[in-house]
């Protein structure tokens, strides 16, 4: 086997795969991905809203156009046919990924290969792994980065279930179903992919973990509240921890760092599909063009995002408050445009406006004061 590339991609999960199928589609690079799984399965589900476009909002699974938001006994329902809500499954994700990049003779991705050593020298990378040396142009890397035990994140637990009767309302999300609990966010997602088959997840904005059985407890106690008499076979069992802090970025010349390690989730909500393939295009230009690699950050976005994370670090109580507000003051375009950072200067002061002044200029001074201190 020849062992030098020009493209280097570790981990064959969402951002390797969009880079991957960018590469595939618009340039003649030799690409190398290396992939620790011995294969690739479903391990968990990808919802992400239809705009912007990008290569896989026309091949959803599911597809919702009312979003409701259950809070402090209200019910929330937002309806815009321009702004749907789509599911794919990582499975169908994958394989469809796979198949593109087949087309392609000089992308070779290799599994149960896992990356042991990576140097960066003058003109190229070296890979030791577990099979053999590789070597690159540049290196993209898509390694999670330890998450910290002592910062804000979403953690979250979530199962696939099945009824005998009709049990779900197929036409309508529930995005969020918040619980009363002190000092700490916690809400349910529910995922009704047809009348007897959901998704269902206890989802946690805190510092702290819980075990897996306080989180399937959660479940067990919700569907028995909601679904009284009902039953319910498991079939597929999800769980995720997502980082609600900006990472600090250690990009090099030849190594760049990609997914959650740069931060392309919105550390706000978790959203990171649609950035994916946003960030691999650019990535992608940069390359063609013979560019420094580098994605612009989203500096206001960012900063509302940390003002966001910190308002739930010193109110956790009054989030629910703030949801209440954000969600039913505003229209589904204005609320997706703002999720998925496609928003104006107009929305960004709808939003504003919307939201409790005094805690929120507190929380904004609070952050300020950090970055300044960071500075220094």
């Amino acid at each position: 086997m020849n062992n030098n590339f020009d493209i280097i991609i570790i981990g064959a999960g969402l951002s390797g795969i969009a880079l991957a199928i960018e590469l595939t589609l618009r340039t003649k690079k030799t690409v190398l991905i290396l992939e620790k799984k011995k294969s690739l399965k479903k391990d968990k589900n990808w919802c992400f809203w239809n705009t912007p476009n990008n290569y896989f909002t026309k091949k959803f699974e599911n597809k919702w156009e009312e979003i409701a938001i259950r809070v402090k006994g209200q019910e929330i329902v937002k309806r815009d046919l321009k702004h749907s809500y789509l599911h794919l499954p990582s499975e169908r994700f994958y394989n469809e990924g796979l198949r593109i990049i087949s087309q392609n003779k000089k992308i070779k991705l290799l599994f149960g290969v896992e990356a042991k050593k990576i140097k960066e020298l003058k003109n190229h990378v070296k890979i030791n792994t577990n099979k053999d040396i590789f070597y690159g142009k540049i290196l993209f890397n898509s390694i999670p980065k330890h998450i910290s035990k002592n910062k804000l994140k979403q953690h979250f637990f979530g199962i696939e279930i099945k009824s005998e009767k009709p049990t779900f309302d197929k036409e309508k999300i529930i995005l969020m179903d918040f619980q009363q609990k002190k000092d700490v966010v916690h809400f349910f997602y529910l995922l009704p992919f047809s009348e007897k088959r959901a998704l269902v997840e206890t989802t946690y904005f805190s510092k702290n973990l819980l075990n897996i059985k306080q989180y399937k407890d959660d479940i067990r106690i919700y569907l028995k509240s909601k679904f009284p008499n009902k039953k319910f076979k498991v079939y597929f069992c999800e769980k995720g921890i997502l980082p609600m802090y900006k990472i600090k970025n250690q990009d090099t010349k030849r190594i760049i760092q990609i997914g959650t390690s740069n931060n392309w989730l919105k550390i706000s909500t978790g959203y990171g599909f649609q950035n994916a393939f946003f960030n691999s295009k650019i990535i992608v230009d940069c390359i063609i063009e013979e560019k420094k690699i580098s994605i612009p950050n989203k500096k206001i976005g960012g900063i509302l995002d940390q003002i966001f994370c910190e308002f739930l670090i010193k109110y956790p109580n009054d989030t629910q408050d703030f949801f209440l507000k954000f969600f039913s003051g505003l229209n589904l375009k204005n609320i997706v445009n703002f999720l998925t950072e496609r928003y104006s200067f107009a929305d960004i002061f709808k939003v504003l406006l919307k939201l409790p002044k005094k805690k929120l200029i507190l929380t904004s001074l609070s952050v300020l004061r950090k970055k300044i201190n960071y500075v220094n």
